[in-house]
């Protein structure tokens, strides 16, 4: 199992910086109605099509996967 206690490596093609998310704080916090949710990433972005389109056992699997490959770096 990783340690939970040391940041994680934010590389990769899905990975941003906190610069991302700073604008997106901002934006929301300049916003007269903001959003529940704010998307930052592709990742965040992409996920939720892939689950509107994928019967439940195929996009449960793809999270296993993506989850269990994650644990393994």
């Amino acid at each position: 199992m990783p340690d939970m206690t040391k940041p994680r490596d934010a590389t990769g093609p899905f990975a941003l910086g906190p610069e991302a998310v700073a604008k997106k704080v901002c934006a929301a916090l300049e916003s007269r109605n903001p959003w529940r949710r704010y998307r930052v990433t592709l990742h965040a972005y992409v996920a939720p099509f892939f689950r509107a389109i994928l019967p439940d056992a195929a996009y449960d699997r793809v999270v296993a996967l993506r989850a269990k490959r994650k644990l393994s770096r």
